[in-house]
């Protein structure tokens, strides 16, 4: 699954938007740098997945689990040196939705 594309199906959408939630918000990068690992994504793009995101967390929905997984890769990957940083929150993003569909 290529969370870079301009697909817009469901089974593309979440897992792009948790990854992108997991870049802005544990990573520290701007909405613009974020929308930049993402396909060129406009920042504003970022923001509405942030949103969305942060939304559904206090509704309580099943995406809290995918989000808890999410934290957890990246962070577990958080002290490699890379250059891969989009890859790594893309892997963590595809792997949280992963987890809620098995």
């Amino acid at each position: 699954m290529d969370l870079r594309s301009k697909r817009q199906d469901r089974k593309v959408v979440v897992p792009r938007q948790v990854a992108m939630f997991l870049a802005y918000e544990l990573v520290g990068l701007t909405l613009k740098q974020v929308g930049g690992e993402f396909g060129k994504k406009d920042h504003s793009t970022v923001l509405h997945a942030c949103d969305k995101v942060r939304s559904e967390l206090e509704s309580g929905s099943s995406l809290a689990e995918d989000v808890k997984v999410g934290r957890t890769k990246v962070a577990s990957r958080g002290d490699e040196v890379d250059d891969k940083l989009g890859e790594r929150l893309v892997e963590a993003g595809v792997d949280a939705v992963r987890v809620r569909s098995a």
